[in-house]
């Protein structure tokens, strides 16, 4: 997996953990919230655990039927996606350095 893979797996999983929070705080089930959106319950269980990457217009029928705040999940995805997608940065710098390094080495050994 690279690391597009990985940040966009992280920001799904941080996106779909804002939903959770947010549905649970309505204590509405994942059954209801679904029926109130014509849709799975398995597809909100997706969602919420960032298997799932639904299109802006069924976010915001889901979220306009179950009274999910979908301006503030998202406001809150970024906020936390920056924090802690940035270790996962530092390590692929890391390791583009590490590669730089070890290139530079094997061509100057070629000469």
């Amino acid at each position: 997996m690279n690391k597009k893979d990985d940040l966009e797996k992280l920001f799904d999983q941080v996106f779909g953990q804002k939903i959770r929070n947010q549905r649970q705080k309505l204590n509405l089930t994942q059954a209801a919230a679904a029926e109130k959106c014509d849709n799975y319950r398995q597809w909100i269980g997706d969602l919420e655990n960032g298997k799932s990457t639904p299109g802006l217009y069924t976010l915001y029928k889901y979220s306009h039927n179950n009274g999910i705040d979908l301006p503030e999940a998202i406001r809150e995805t970024f906020e936390e996606f920056t924090q802690k997608s940035h270790p996962l940065q530092v390590v692929a710098d890391q390791k583009k350095l590490k590669d730089y390094i070890t290139n530079t080495k094997k061509k100057k050994r070629k000469r």
